[in-house]
């Protein structure tokens, strides 16, 4: 999926009563529901053998973008460019394998691989119409300013935009697509240090339900049995993050009264579980893996160039929070001689969070303040 939103005002003019100061707002919205399944399943009662695979691939690279370019306002007593994004991705990859008979052997695998690549943009710059001609500098006067690009918790935020008839459909499954009752049931328990759990000696839940802007949701499971030789089960989940969310102004001529705000927020949730079974009379295999992989830049910034900057109070914000919950296991039995099974979990953060402030003169009558922030929590278990 990669779906493109963008709300722009470009090489345009917005003037406002000096009178009465009015509000102008553009703002670009982005509600992705992906849900993904795929199962396969097969049987045998002779001296033969059955095999049962699935695979499941999911890309969400959706491009959100809230745009002045070019462009003059005047007389405003606020003025925003938001750009705001919340993406849900629910995912199965289900395998299985069963055999009956005494020389028959059995093999089931799964496999699933999701992509989550969105890019989200709030920006005020110039516009350029082709790549010879100047750029015509965008040029704002009025109140207060806000810019930001974020990702929005839970469902509600947008909810009055969509309808709801999506969410009657899954009603009986006890799935929705906010994803509050789709998680509500899922406990990740174990003996823990009290620092994971916020000062709580374990064990405890270590996720506690709360859906971030951006959350994905990936089972992978596979069962082989078999009553002969051999039963043999694989899965694994695989899951990259890797959205970027960027708040900019530059190129601009801004003279503000109030105010200038510019906010880059992005919070994301992975839970990732495979679970593999195996058995037989004779060998019993199985394995099972999660891959969790953690990319993407947040960014705040202003480059004001040669120019001057006037406002009351300047705050730049860049933060991002999130955490990796993952689950690998597998059980594998036989009643004869051999039985194998092994799980690993693997989870990779490498992230970038910035609020810049760079070049120009900034004549303030209040406070400056630049935060970057970063949370991130990686909870992992293979067994």
């Amino acid at each position: 999926m990669g779906n493109r939103t963008r709300a722009l005002v470009e090489n345009s003019q917005v003037q406002q009563r000096q009178a009465a100061p009015g509000q102008i707002a553009v703002n670009a919205y982005d509600r992705a529901r992906v849900m993904l399944g795929g199962g396969a399943f097969a049987g045998s009662k002779g001296n033969g053998g059955s095999a049962g695979g699935s695979l499941v691939v999911g890309v969400l690279a959706n491009t959100l973008a809230a745009e002045w370019l070019g462009s003059e306002a005047s007389n405003f007593a606020r003025m925003d460019v938001t750009a705001a994004s919340a993406s849900r991705v629910l995912a199965g990859a289900l395998g299985g394998a069963v055999s009956t008979g005494s020389d028959s052997g059995a093999g089931a695998g799964s496999l699933l691989t999701l992509v989550l690549a969105n890019k989200i943009q709030s920006r005020v710059d110039a516009y350029k119409p082709n790549a010879t001609s100047p750029a015509l500098l965008s040029s704002l006067q009025g109140g207060a300013l806000n810019l930001s690009a974020q990702s929005l918790s839970g469902a509600s935020p947008l909810d009055g935009l969509f309808a709801t008839a999506a969410e009657g459909t899954l009603l009986e499954s006890g799935l929705d697509l906010g994803g509050g009752n789709t998680v509500s049931a899922i406990k990740v328990s174990g003996e823990v240090d009290k620092d994971l759990l916020n000062g709580k000696n374990g064990p405890g839940n270590l996720f506690e339900g709360q859906i971030a802007g951006e959350a994905v949701l990936a089972v992978a499971g596979s069962l082989g049995a078999s009553g002969g030789k051999a039963g043999v089960g694989g899965s694994m989940a695989l899951v990259y993050a890797g959205s970027e969310y960027t708040a900019q102004l530059a190129n601009s001529n801004v003279d503000l009264s109030g105010d200038l705000t510019i906010t880059a927020r992005h919070s994301a949730d992975v839970l990732a579980a495979a679970v593999s079974g195996a058995g037989s009379t004779e060998v019993g295999v199985s394995g099972s893996a999660t891959a969790l992989i953690g990319r993407g830049n947040v960014l705040a910034g202003v480059d004001m160039g040669d120019r001057t900057l006037k406002a009351n109070n300047l705050r730049i914000s860049a933060e991002r929070s999130g955490g990796h919950y993952s689950l690998a296991g597998n059980i594998t039995g036989s009643s004869g001689s051999t039985a194998v099974g092994g799980a690993v979990g693997i989870s990779d953060m490498q992230q970038r969070v910035e609020a810049v402030l760079e070049k120009g003169r900034y004549e303030l009558g209040g406070d400056l303040t630049l935060d970057a922030a970063q949370q991130s929590r990686i909870i992992s278990a293979a067994l």
